[in-house]
């Protein structure tokens, strides 16, 4: 636009020019400027609008890069918190945590391409002296930085719980895990359960066609074993049937409960009968509670 603008402005005044010369009372001069200002105006306008576009608060953006489950992650993690987002992607979800007020974070990937994203973002943020993109497997080399909350968000529960497993320093007062996983839930609960880490919070969250589950928990040593019931459905089993997330959280639970009850078909159809058995009751008892919580039960396509 600034070429155009400067093209048109030149030929006008080149066209102009010459009648310039022959006035001798000014009324050519005035003409050019008067032919000029509607040009100058619409060079400004289209200035202020770009500027206004570029300029919007970048708390919108960024709170609009975030589905629910990202979302409802972020607002798990402390005020003033110092995260490591790991598995960053294009670090939005670090960008996020530093508008809600954490004081710094660390934006981790195995990935080369998705972190350098990540970096740039950041930078475009403004955020580059709060938040550091770090190449690394999982939490490998972050002991010394200082971390109080660690989000991990769109892997499966299998590798969270690997990731967790190796990152032996998280298991100290103060520590808050928010996790994300999407899939293989049971394993992650059950570990966390098992060292030291009771979930406090978890919520069903619904983004797209997809419902996941998003977990908080704090370390405090106390370490238990879970049932089966509690290890495939954790904190959902109690979702009231008022909640707001009460739809998402049945929903899981009924697809928990056919993800059992086809590996237990799967094991019957070997003639493992007694490895099936206890899937199908723990997806039975599944469905039961999903109904609890949501009367108008799909049971019927399970």
């Amino acid at each position: 636009f600034r070429q155009l603008y400067d093209t048109l402005r030149l030929y006008l005044f080149h066209f102009l020019f010459p009648f310039l010369r022959c006035s001798s009372d000014g009324t050519v001069l005035e003409s050019i400027f008067l032919a000029l200002i509607p040009l100058d105006m619409l060079y400004l306008q289209h200035i202020y609008r770009f500027s206004e576009k570029e300029e919007k608060p970048l708390a919108q953006k960024r709170t609009a890069q975030l589905d629910a489950r990202l979302q409802m992650t972020a607002s798990l993690v402390r005020p003033h918190a110092v995260f490591a987002d790991v598995g960053c992607d294009h670090g939005h979800l670090a960008i996020e945590l530093m508008r809600l007020g954490a004081v710094r974070g660390y934006a981790c990937d195995i990935n080369p391409g998705p972190l350098e994203s990540a970096r740039r973002n950041i930078l475009h943020a403004g955020l580059e002296g709060s938040v550091e993109t770090v190449l690394t497997d999982g939490l490998e080399g972050m002991e010394a930085r200082g971390i109080t909350d660690v989000t991990i968000a769109g892997i499966g529960g299998e590798v969270i719980t690997n990731i967790l497993r190796r990152a032996v320093f998280l298991q100290q007062p103060g520590i808050r895990l928010i996790l994300q996983p999407q899939s293989r839930e049971h394993i992650l609960r059950t570990f966390l359960a098992k060292n030291g880490f009771p979930v406090f919070f978890e919520q069903a969250v619904r983004s797209g066609r997809y419902v996941y589950t998003v977990m908080a928990a704090d370390y405090i040593g106390a370490c238990r074993s879970l049932s089966a019931l509690e290890a495939h459905g954790g904190l959902l089993l109690g979702c009231s049937p008022e909640d707001p997330s009460a739809s998402a959280a049945a929903e899981k639970l009924w697809r928990t409960a056919r993800l059992l009850q086809d590996a237990a078909a799967g094991l019957t159809h070997r003639g493992q009968h007694e490895q099936a058995e206890p899937l199908q009751k723990t997806a039975q008892e599944l469905l039961a509670a999903a109904s609890q919580i949501d009367p108008t039960s799909r049971q019927e396509e399970l």
